[in-house]
């Protein structure tokens, strides 16, 4: 089939939202093909709509380990009752059970040198032997190699991994959107309040929505801080606003872009180029915008995609610059910045 091929993140039951999505993407199921990263079920508020909605499409979707857990308490391999897992699975319509028993570990478009799993790799090994708790669930690699759940632990994998094939992956809500060349993480925890995002895989093209509320509480929940920007109004396509969100390691300021692309959403992405780690308007606080509407390194000339941040000419093609998360509440727009966030 030709046409567009996209992935979604952690759907996580908020159907609103990926509707919502699916109309930004102007997804036509005749000619695009949908693939899904895992954990459309559990915590938001309409799980068995989620499961609908991809069987209507003809989604594929890959298994994560919340519809592992359904599936193990169908299975009688784990006793789970009492628990939003077993509710869901006494739920499930036939097909709809039958749709997630179909999913698999992972997912190969060959043709877009694409592979999508829920969690993630175990950098060292080979696909085929990797260790299918590992595909369900490793945030990290330990300092001594070994694979790890909980991402305060060693180094993200996917900053280990340097394959040929472009993975595509969900799971890690903590670390957000992760975006390198070999590996893209698009878990921006949407049902925790953040984004629910797809990647066109071709174009390497990002697309999020807001979530319309917060549905559940992460059991890591970090420290926010909002920090009103502007008027929504005052933010006109063409306009850049730079906002100080904090100092770096040596004291130097540290500021957010803050910008309409051409379609009317909002973005914000950190003032650093990344081909080198300083501002895209070497502290001018007059950043640049091209007629095309890209942002403009005026250092040596990376330009990046207003939508979604992406380098698509200059020395650092193909790199991205990195997101921050950005709220319309009432007809102010506020960034929500993790207090990482504030310093670097």
């Amino acid at each position: 089939m030709s046409g567009r091929v996209f992935v979604v993140g952690d759907i996580h039951g908020c159907l609103e939202e990926f509707d919502e999505l699916l109309r930004l993407i102007q997804f036509d199921a005749g000619s695009d093909r949908l693939i899904l990263a895992g954990d459309l079920v559990a915590k938001g508020p309409d799980t068995t709509g989620v499961i609908r909605r991809a069987m209507e499409l003809g989604a594929l979707s890959v298994r994560g380990n919340h519809e592992e857990r359904v599936l193990s308490y169908l299975s009688g391999k784990r006793r789970l009752d009492g628990s939003e897992h077993a509710n869901i699975a006494k739920k499930l319509e036939e097909d709809e059970r039958d749709y997630l028993e179909r999913t698999p570990l992972y997912l190969r478009v060959p043709e877009k040198n694409l592979l999508v799993v829920h969690a993630g790799i175990d950098p060292s090994r080979p696909l085929e032997e990797q260790d299918p708790s590992v595909l369900l669930n490793v945030r990290g690699v330990k300092n001594d190699g070994t694979p790890t759940m909980r991402a305060q632990e060693g180094l993200p994998w996917a900053s280990l991994y340097r394959g040929d094939e472009l993975i595509v992956f969900g799971h890690d809500a903590i670390r957000g959107l992760q975006l390198r060349e070999h590996s893209i993480g698009l878990d921006s925890g949407c049902v925790y309040g953040g984004e629910l995002s797809a990647l066109e895989v071709g174009a390497r093209r990002l697309y999020s929505v807001p979530a319309k509320e917060i549905y559940s509480r992460p059991l890591n929940r970090r420290s926010i801080v909002r920090l009103p920007v502007c008027r929504d109004d005052e933010l006109r396509e063409g306009r850049i606003f730079t906002v100080q969100i904090g100092v770096d390691l040596n004291g130097n300021p540290e500021q957010a872009l803050i910008l309409r692309d051409s379609q009317g959403m909002a973005h914000a992405y950190r003032n650093r180029c990344k081909h080198l780690p300083i501002p895209l308007d070497l502290g001018s606080g007059a950043p640049t915008l091209s007629d095309d509407g890209t942002i403009v390194c005026v250092a040596h000339g990376a330009r990046y995609r207003a939508e979604d941040g992406h380098c698509i000419s200059g020395p650092c093609q193909g790199e991205w610059l990195e997101p921050l998360r950005l709220r319309k509440e009432g007809d102010a727009l506020v960034l929500h910045l993790e207090a990482s966030d504030t310093t670097s």
